[in-house]
């Protein structure tokens, strides 16, 4: 996530209960209704306040930060797959030079096909 994230865990993982891992899990289930940079914001907050339970970052985030639409977060799925599918390879750019020697239609002369005969002089 974040440095936010990091100091708000650290901080949680230093009290004495043992409890600190469920509520590491529902911030983790908040990053399906919230943007991480979001929840990032709102763990920092909290931290900075000593807030260290999730009713108060869900509190945070209801209040300071809007919630993830439907398409954002297919949007966000579907990238997520293609990035899978695909991977991440990049296509080079190539020298300019190839493509001054393919072959352009402008170049090419236009062939002209006679109509049925309505259109030509008749000379």
């Amino acid at each position: 996530m974040g440095d936010g994230a990091t100091t708000f865990l650290g901080q949680l993982a230093s009290l004495p209960t043992r409890v600190w891992t469920h509520h590491a899990r529902q911030i983790l289930l908040l990053r399906a209704r919230y943007d991480t940079a979001d929840v990032d914001a709102a763990l920092a907050h909290a931290a900075r306040f000593g807030a260290l339970d999730v009713a108060s970052v869900e509190r945070i985030l209801a209040r300071c930060h809007r919630p993830r639409s439907l398409d954002e977060y297919v949007a966000e799925e579907t990238a997520k797959r293609i990035d899978a599918a695909l991977g991440t390879g990049v296509t080079t750019p190539r020298d300019l030079a190839e493509y001054d020697a393919l072959p352009l239609a402008a170049r090419l002369p236009v062939p002209t096909e006679p109509t049925d005969g309505q259109d030509q002089d008749p000379d």
